[in-house]
């Protein structure tokens, strides 16, 4: 199994989750726009790093 390196999550997400004390903990229930909307594009870019990927080694023969 190939080792994928994982982006790094978008900075709004990383600010929202460290908003966190005892009266409040993120959840993804609670998650929105704009961190959503920030976590949602990071993974369809991420999605489309992996589909090119298999791609160029499905065509490969790999």
């Amino acid at each position: 199994m190939k080792y994928i390196k994982k982006n790094e999550e978008p900075e709004s997400f990383t600010v929202w989750k460290n908003l966190a004390n005892e009266d409040w903990q993120p959840s993804w229930d609670d998650l929105r726009k704009p961190q959503k909307i920030d976590v949602h594009d990071s993974l369809l870019q991420a999605a489309r790093f992996y589909m090119l990927l298999l791609w160029k080694a499905y065509y490969q023969g790999y």
